[in-house]
């Protein structure tokens, strides 16, 4: 398992970086890169072994067996990476097309957050009004939103208005509605739990110096509230860029609509190409999504103790 697992991974990184050479052409490095592909495709790999197990001692390199058995698994996987059609990758720019696609995903989400977290507190200290009715109307928006599945609001908003009341706007822009919708209710609901776990001495104390609700709030509640939420803010930031996958649905062009345009363009060419490009967006969620999830959960910590 362990050899098979390093040599897995040896080989991804080994064909990607022999992929990247002769690609770009590097002078020197790319006849390397060459000479290393026919010598890995034209000898053995019982012999490639045997070379690095019995052959290395006698100049002094000694290694162990798993070692070599793994080192062998790389050189024999990095040299069968270059016909397994990673270099789609590479061509013309593939790469930055789905580097740019992944940029407007993140712009989305960050915008949507943005005025999420506006209108999110505003939403949750209305929804602490002592008014029966406000209470009534806004848990009714938190309770629609919540339980209407993203993408068919973005295709009410999308496609309902235009088709109905003859308002067109773009995909980005409906995007961020919905997403601003979506995030609003979200937030308004942690604000409203958030100002309400806070002693009740809080507000008497700043009634008891003259403050006015706004001030009240301003000075007093509001800066404390988002103390709290900030951790949950950012887990929103992750859960958007996931649910941004759905955009590709209405035609907004980002890192998923993007893969799926390369794909087609290689399909009869390069069968594979659905593997390395969904398989490169995939990473690339992760490598976005992972440090704010852990950042999220730093902050949550720290500020408990």
């Amino acid at each position: 398992m362990y050899i098979a697992v390093w040599g897995s991974l040896g080989s991804f990184l080994l064909g990607l970086i022999v992929s990247i050479i002769r690609h770009y052409r590097i002078p020197v490095l790319a006849q390397v890169a060459t000479a290393y592909i026919e010598l890995s495709r034209n000898t053995p790999l019982l012999i490639q072994l045997f070379f690095l197990y019995f052959g290395l001692p006698r100049i002094g390199i000694v290694l162990s067996s798993e070692v070599c058995a793994t080192l062998g698994l790389v050189f024999l996987g990095g040299s069968a990476m270059q016909d397994s059609g990673i270099q789609v990758l590479f061509q013309g720019n593939n790469l930055l097309r789905i580097l740019q696609g992944l940029g407007v995903t993140i712009g989305i989400s960050i915008l949507s957050v943005l005025l999420s977290m506006m209108f999110g507190t505003v939403m949750g200290i209305i929804m602490t009004s002592h008014s029966r009715i406000i209470r009534f109307l806004t848990r009714l928006y938190l309770e629609f939103i919540r339980i209407m599945p993203q993408l068919v609001l973005l295709f009410i908003v999308y496609f309902g208005l235009a088709r109905n009341f003859n308002i067109n706007i773009s995909g980005e822009t409906s995007v961020i509605i919905v997403f601003t919708l979506w995030g609003t209710a979200e937030m308004g609901d942690l604000v409203r739990g958030a100002i309400t776990s806070l002693p009740k001495h809080q507000f008497e104390s700043g009634q008891a110096l003259g403050l006015t609700n706004v001030q009240l709030y301003y000075h007093i509640i509001i800066p404390q509230v988002l103390r709290r939420l900030l951790p949950q803010a950012i887990n929103l930031v992750t859960r958007m860029i996931k649910t941004t996958s759905l955009v590709v649905l209405i035609g907004v062009v980002e890192v998923t609509k993007v893969g799926q345009q390369i794909i087609d363009s290689n399909r009869l060419t390069i069968p594979t190409t659905s593997f390395w490009i969904y398989g490169t967006i995939l990473i690339l969620y992760f490598a976005v999504c992972y440090p704010i999830s852990k950042l999220s959960t730093h902050l949550e910590k720290h500020w408990r103790n």
